[in-house]
């Protein structure tokens, strides 16, 4: 039995249950496979503080003999792993930890900077690299890193995420049951999301939809998601940088239309789907997407384009790097006693 040690420094907790919810989906997925899956959280509430942490790690690697060992996420988190030795290291690149800041203030920028140093600093010695998105690979500095790198979005509960009736979900959430709601995901307060440009595209598209609102996804418990993003009448997306946005193929999932920027992996899933539109960075653009969405007044039809991210058929492909990396690992154990 294949026995890991997860890494990773978000992992939902009482007072913060929506951060790194998609790494404990895989994780159970993957214990569903029977890989025998352990987790460490490496700083943050109820994580193990970075100081000190590597020799932890190696103490802990060398008493439960783990196989491999997987970062879920790159940055620091990743450089720890790949210090620790021993056990093959592979890590899960997400968005920031590769593309940076591109706005915030100086000291943001250099925090994500050097996050992104050790990101590059561990690919050089990882034994598997997952992106979630083409454009994350490209972000990868070595050639070599780019093309033996695997390309796997987050995977999408498809039980929990479905669809249904617009004004049942809004009588479930006592939200107004007249009136277009564009939802935005407001988990983050960072710059990266540009809720500003959100709020300007929504503005200008109330000149010719009136009564139209913008609601932000903002402290919602995860299983309560489907029933707000159900309740919207498309989902907005503006950030300036993403890897690929769990809210887009969520919102899919449960046939929402989305209107977006061309971003992270958003044009793979939403060019050519119903009553979803890909957008210039710039209100007006983003105002007229909003407008077209909402004229068509039906569903997206996503959930068919999204069904191969499937919890389950995902977690199998993270295992395929597992039993790669492994089976590298044999090869080069029996060159070495040669």
């Amino acid at each position: 039995m294949m026995r890991v040690l997860c890494l990773t420094h978000a992992w939902p907790t009482a007072e913060k249950d929506v951060a790194g919810i998609f790494v404990q989906r895989q994780v159970a997925s993957l214990r569903e496979l029977g890989v025998t899956v352990d987790v460490r959280v490496a700083g943050g509430a109820g994580g193990s503080r970075w100081p000190g942490l590597v020799a932890c790690l190696r103490e802990e690697v060398t008493r439960r003999s783990y196989d491999l060992l997987h970062a879920q996420y790159g940055g620091r988190t990743a450089l720890a792993a790949v210090l620790v030795g021993g056990p093959p290291v592979i890590v899960s690149y997400c968005g920031s930890d590769l593309n940076g800041l591109g706005t915030g203030t100086p000291r943001e920028r250099a925090h994500a900077g050097a996050g992104v140093l050790c990101s590059q600093f561990a690919a050089l010695h990882a034994r598997g690299l997952i992106v979630k998105s083409e454009g994350l690979a490209n972000r990868l500095w070595r050639a070599w890193d780019r093309k033996r790198c695997h390309i796997i979005p987050n995977g999408i509960d498809l039980e929990l995420f479905r669809p249904m009736g617009r004004r049942q979900a809004r009588a479930r959430l006592g939200w107004e049951l007249d009136g277009a709601v564009v939802l935005v995901s407001g988990q983050s307060d960072g710059p990266v999301k540009r809720l500003d440009l959100a709020e300007a595209a929504v503005a200008q598209a109330r000149n010719r939809v009136p009564g139209l609102s913008l609601r932000l996804l903002r402290g919602v418990p995860p299983r309560e998601v489907p029933l707000h993003l159900n309740a919207a009448d498309l989902v907005l997306l503006t950030s300036q940088h993403e890897g690929s946005p769990n809210i887009v193929k969520e919102a899919l999932a449960c046939n929402v239309p989305v209107v977006s920027v061309d971003v992270g992996d958003v044009k793979r899933w939403i060019s050519g789907t119903p009553h979803c539109w890909l957008c210039d960075r710039e209100p007006a653009s983003l105002a007229e997407g909003i407008v077209r969405a909402l004229s068509g007044g039906g569903r997206s039809e996503g959930r068919a384009v999204v069904a191969p991210l499937a919890l389950p058929g995902v977690a199998a492909r993270v295992l395929d790097v597992y039993e790669e990396a492994l089976s590298v690992r044999r090869t080069e154990r029996l060159f070495a006693r040669r």
